[in-house]
């Protein structure tokens, strides 16, 4: 019967120490003043992806009040098209791009919103965040290039004043090659020099979330065996 007691008080330690950690790793998702923003390069189109707090987005929104209830896993809502020039712009040159279509999928802690534009023939796009000349409040963020496929091309830092990011593009474009550099897709703007970089000197955006993860797996390990010792502490006591 002891031994029993002792092995439901330790996994139930266990289980609220996953919990915990789990927990953790959820919140690191977005805050209220947090911001990412992905682009999406494709062959004959470009996905734009801009992830807000739900407050930030609800501010952003407040005149399509319906574009934030939540609708369920994998459900988008369509937005008018001018709502893409408040969130932001690909400029192709002195051109900015058509938005081909706009939708936005909330739930209760953050919104993505995904705008799609027709791929031009050019070699460097320039992103201009415009949302954030509407959120005043919002920390800096990062922008990450990837492939349909989701491999990382490039990243860098969102400023919290709004700078453009130049961005040099890969592949082709309907058969017609683009001419671009030979290591991976870059993108560079003032603020990039704060971006952490990897052993590829590729901007990793991910060393703070890294250890944040670390430092939550060492706290759990640590409450486990602090644990453990307590009950094998208290066994020995009520053995004598």
């Amino acid at each position: 019967m002891l031994f029993r007691n002792r092995f439901t008080d330790c996994l139930t330690l266990v289980l609220f120490t996953s919990v915990l950690l789990f927990s953790g790793f959820n919140a690191r998702a977005h805050g209220p003043f947090d911001h990412s923003a992905r682009l999406i390069v494709q062959e004959n189109q470009i996905e734009l992806n801009v992830i807000l707090g739900i407050e930030a987005a609800r501010s952003l929104l407040k005149d399509h009040p319906d574009a934030l209830l939540q609708r369920g896993p994998g459900s988008q809502f369509p937005l008018p098209p001018e709502v893409a020039d408040r969130i932001g712009e690909l400029v192709d040159g002195e051109n900015a791009l058509n938005p081909r279509s706009i939708h936005i999928h909330a739930d209760a802690i953050e919104a993505g919103i995904s705008i799609l534009f027709e791929r031009p023939n050019s070699a460097r796009l320039e992103f201009r965040p415009k949302y954030l000349s509407l959120l005043s409040k919002l920390q800096p963020g990062v922008l990450e290039v990837t492939d349909e496929n989701g491999n990382r091309l490039g990243a860098g830092v969102i400023s919290s004043g709004g700078d453009p990011i130049s961005v040099s593009l890969p592949g082709t474009v309907a058969g017609t090659e683009v001419a671009t550099r030979e290591t991976s897709t870059l993108v560079e703007n003032s603020a990039e020099a704060s971006v952490h970089r990897d052993a590829e000197g590729v901007p990793n955006h991910k060393t703070a979330e890294s250890s944040f993860g670390n430092g939550l797996f060492v706290t759990g390990v640590v409450l486990i065996g602090a644990g453990i010792l307590l009950m094998v502490g208290r066994s020995k006591r009520n053995s004598r």
